[in-house]
């Protein structure tokens, strides 16, 4: 099979790889090899093992404009790479490929017309939504819509529309990368808004008043999120994180916290539950529905019911160290076991084989 994924990456993240790494020099197969090798977010772990099943594969970030450049230069196309071409060149792109089957991610500025051209190369098209979006969507010529939140799939399939629940995954090769040493008691990485994270900064903000040791990474507390508030958290705001160091930080942290976005509506799922687990971290997240199904709650990860609840137990985890250890280890384990790449790979293949036609 002929897979075409497109993505568009971070702002952020591309600022922060660029100005870490110069890849001036690479064509354009290597340079996209460089920056897979960073490990930041699912894109690249789709690309490599839906390769290593043996499908052809094709992996474009629409929005990175050094890369897309590149692909120019080497056809000879006299096209500038920027905002205003990005689907032209995706477009050219796809055309070049004639994919069997077209994913795209939640970047939902392709939607419209993109896709209706889409579709005249290829009906197959799937997409992935597990984010909130405009309701006002053409998903006409979106075959299969994927999410990871079970939430989404029935309110889709309420709609009329056909949908599929793939899970979360952890990519095992980041593990080669990890040194495990912890080096840093409680941290937590992500995003930091009053607007979509009012519960993660409700619970940071009442440890942080308790006198707990926090570390924390992400986007958001830089730019003084609440520029006429000041936030108690802001002291214990470190960086930004991403990629292979972020999986190192997490690799370096005896306790991971998660804290689900506000739309999640209490069910358990999110990439961090998968990423601190997978990283060998103690993961301590909410009491959500469903988490059970992912990992034995006090076996494998910890979850916490309130805001008291969870500093009672980060303080305890912290005083025994071979009870964290022995629960960050078989939720490592559980992990790399249930929630590998190799095994959702094939579940994603057979989402893609059952409604292609």
């Amino acid at each position: 099979m002929k897979i075409f994924l497109l993505a568009d990456y971070y702002n952020q993240y591309l600022k922060y790889f660029y100005a870490e790494n110069d890849l001036s020099n690479l064509n354009y197969e290597d340079h996209l090899r460089e920056l897979l090798a960073d490990y930041f977010g699912s894109f690249g772990s789709y690309y490599n093992y839906f390769k290593k099943i043996g499908h052809d594969v094709r992996l474009v970030i629409g929005n990175d404009y050094r890369m897309q450049t590149k692909w120019l230069r080497e056809r000879n196309i006299n096209i500038t790479a920027c905002k205003k071409n990005k689907k032209q060149i995706v477009l050219m792109q796809i055309e070049d490929f004639q994919p069997d089957v077209f994913f795209i991610g939640s970047m939902f500025d392709y939607y419209g017309e993109f896709l209706k051209a889409v579709s005249d190369i290829t009906r197959n098209i799937f997409a992935w939504i597990s984010c909130p979006y405009k309701t006002d969507l053409d998903f006409s010529n979106i075959r299969c819509i994927i999410s990871s939140h079970s939430g989404f799939v029935d309110d889709f399939r309420k709609k009329g529309m056909n949908a599929e629940l793939l899970k979360v995954a952890f990519d095992s090769d980041i593990v080669y990368h990890l040194e495990n040493r912890k080096t840093k008691e409680v941290s937590f990485i992500g995003g930091l808004s009053k607007k979509t994270h009012k519960n993660r900064v409700c619970a940071l903000e009442y440890l942080a008043g308790h006198g707990l040791n926090l570390e924390l990474y992400g986007y958001g507390l830089q730019k003084a999120i609440w520029p006429f508030v000041k936030s108690p958290l802001q002291q214990y705001y470190r960086s930004e994180v991403w990629g292979l160091k972020m999986y190192r930080l997490l690799n370096e942290s005896k306790i991971s916290l998660n804290f689900h976005v506000d739309v999640a509506g209490n069910i358990a799922g999110n990439m961090r539950m998968f990423e601190a687990t997978g990283c060998n971290s103690l993961l301590i997240t909410e009491d959500y529905n469903f988490v059970d199904r992912l990992f034995k709650p006090g076996e494998e990860i910890i979850t916490f019911r309130n805001h008291d609840d969870l500093l009672d137990k980060i303080g305890y985890y912290l005083a025994h160290d071979k009870e964290r250890e022995e629960i960050s280890n078989k939720g490592h384990q559980a992990c790399i076991g249930r929630h590998g790449y190799d095994i959702r790979i094939k579940e994603f293949e057979k989402i893609l084989e059952s409604y292609s036609g």
